[in-house]
């Protein structure tokens, strides 16, 4: 039995990103292309291998390496990466204190972001930015 999909329904070719039905494509992380191989002398894999994304590539299991130990340093990696994420959370919010501090600020963040966007624009055109924002001043 198959399974039913929305008629027209169609998938994008980048994750994340509508697709013309206006639906999102999954953003499942892909195996890596060593496990797609069934190379014995690429898999299982002797290591991790160099153009390992832990954000793009799906998890690896003990079953995908050779030994143990090649295994549990995999492991080791990805949990280094997960750990400096939590500290760079910790002084985030160590620095910003409550999550709606923390909402606040990174709001702050993107409208310097833009403010920096419309400025470079400004000068692009040939408006003295400067003396836009004194006339302003001036006026309050």
């Amino acid at each position: 039995m198959m399974a039913k999909t929305k008629a027209g329904s169609q998938t994008s070719t980048q994750p994340g990103t509508p697709n013309p039905a206006g639906e999102k494509a999954s953003k499942k992380r892909q195996p890596h292309p060593a496990l797609k191989s069934k190379d014995e002398a690429v898999y299982p894999l002797p290591g991790l291998p160099d153009d390992f994304d832990f954000a793009k590539h799906a998890q690896l299991k003990k079953r995908d390496f050779q030994s143990d130990y090649m295994y549990f340093e995999y492991k080791t990696a990805e949990l280094e990466i997960k750990v400096e994420a939590m500290q760079a959370k910790a002084e985030e919010a160590k620095k910003l204190g409550s999550s709606k501090e923390r909402a606040k600020a990174r709001r702050l963040l993107r409208l310097q972001a833009t403010m920096k966007e419309l400025t470079a624009s400004l000068v692009e055109a040939g408006v003295d930015v400067d003396e836009l924002l004194a006339t302003q001043e001036d006026e309050e």
